[in-house]
């Protein structure tokens, strides 16, 4: 509409992957889709950047055909304690670790193909039972999505913010150039710390650091995890070091009237998803 207000059956609030691939398939299902998206593209993000063979089966079933090209095949993961490891390999299928923006592009491209209308640099301001407010427009609609991530201000507004089980712990990522040491994603444990490994290139992996004590800090890394030390020395980074405060949390529900949750896990379930 002319005046900065558009009508649509289903409106995204959230741009990044969990919100794009819900768009898309609500789009697949013959709805008219908005997605709303306070940043601008690429949208990268601290995390493990490893697809599982089921997250890659999804998305072909959206239509994003990602292949080895698009990063590094990998095929299954290993579990590290101290002394201990066991190979745990995927009984069909492979993984891929790839860069989070070059997944989120692959979203981007098959969101615009497919009909989903996208507004970057569009914060959400307000939301009322049939209608989202930004600066820059006002969209009616007959469902809300809210992808909005860990701080979502949609499950604050629509009041599904009823937190069962919290869990808050802090992220760091960094990227290394070095050949992947196995055909396997990693993940090293120790008391309060985990580390994930992840090829990303045919020269490069991403290594992440997740860790309950408050006090823990990157550079902790080779002296908790000293197998992951070993694999990297000398290595040169290629990226910056990035921090996020992140978590874990179950809700009480993760729906009310028109309004659903996306990237949630409802209090029933068993894993706490962020």
């Amino acid at each position: 509409m002319r005046d900065g207000r558009h009508k649509t059956d289903v409106v995204v609030v959230g741009g990044g992957p969990a919100g794009l691939a819900a768009a898309i398939a609500a789009r697949l299902q013959g709805f008219r889709v908005v997605v709303l998206e306070a940043a601008h593209p690429p949208i990268d993000k601290v995390c493990g950047e490893g697809l599982m063979p089921e997250a890659l089966a999804a998305l072909r079933r959206l239509g994003v055909n990602l292949t080895p090209e698009h990063g590094t095949p990998f095929v299954g993961l290993r579990f590290v304690e101290g002394a201990w490891s066991v190979d745990a390999r995927f009984p069909s299928g492979i993984g891929l670790g790839m860069r989070r923006p070059l997944l989120h592009q692959a979203l981007v491209e098959r969101a615009h193909e497919v009909g989903v209308a996208i507004h970057w640099d569009t914060p959400v301001q307000a939301v009322a039972p049939s209608m989202v407010h930004s600066k820059k427009l006002s969209v009616a609609y007959r469902w809300l999505i809210a992808a909005d991530g860990l701080h979502s201000a949609i499950r604050r507004w629509t009041n599904l913010n009823q937190v069962a089980v919290e869990r808050k712990r802090l992220g760091f990522q960094r990227h290394y150039c070095v050949p992947p040491w196995s055909g396997l994603a990693e993940i090293h444990w120790t008391q309060h710390c985990q580390a994930c490994i992840t090829p990303v290139g045919p020269e490069e992996v991403c290594v992440c650091l997740l860790t309950t004590d408050m006090r823990v800090r990157f550079h902790d890394l080779f002296a908790l995890f000293p197998k992951v030390a070993v694999h990297l020395e000398g290595a040169a980074p290629t990226t910056a070091m990035r921090g996020a405060v992140t978590g874990t949390r179950r809700l009480a529900r993760v729906y009310r009237d028109t309004v659903a949750l996306r990237g949630t896990r409802p209090l029933c379930q068993r894993s706490p998803q962020s």
